[in-house]
């Protein structure tokens, strides 16, 4: 199966730690959206990805994927997403691939999102929210989770604070 990720997922590190594995970089590979713009989530870090004629975003496929992979990748993204299949490219080849589309809850803005910002200015604080998370897999829904994302958040914020570092696996 293969799995598209045009954002914070394209984050090697994050994958691993929402996959609850290593995910090796022999498992990933460039690849591209046509038809569609990455833009930031509004009060959000992370992005969301719309139709847009001539538009093209860049992310990242994950080659092959596992079913428990897929389980925990739906369950981080919550209520807020659907995976759906999309036409991607790798290697100037067309293929079929599940990504990340959002849900009318999620509201966004005009702002183009860039992954290279992210890394710089907010990863460290997302892996410690996808930490809080994943902590939670197996054992609240989607919507219990929901639920604790403003508790989980705040403890994410003291702990980055604080100068913790989430548990990468590795």
């Amino acid at each position: 199966m293969l799995i598209f990720f045009y954002g914070t997922l394209a984050d090697r590190e994050l994958l691993s730690l929402v996959t609850g594995r290593i995910v090796e970089p022999s498992e990933l590979k460039p690849a591209c959206l046509h038809g569609y713009r990455r833009v930031q989530a509004k009060d959000e870090l992370f992005p969301v990805c719309l139709p847009g004629i001539g538009a093209m975003t860049e992310g990242m496929v994950m080659l092959s994927a596992t079913t428990r992979d897929r389980e925990r990748i739906e369950f981080y993204e919550g209520v807020d997403y659907t995976m759906e299949p999309l036409t991607i490219e790798i290697d100037g080849v067309s293929a079929e691939a599940i990504t990340c589309q959002p849900t009318e809850r999620i509201e966004v803005t005009d702002t183009l999102w860039s992954l290279e910002d992210w890394s710089r200015e907010d990863r460290l604080l997302s892996l410690l929210e996808a930490e809080e998370v994943m902590a939670a897999f197996g054992i609240l829904d989607y919507e219990e989770t929901e639920a604790k994302w403003p508790e989980m958040r705040d403890r994410a914020r003291k702990r980055f604070e604080l100068g913790e570092r989430a548990a990468v696996p590795r």
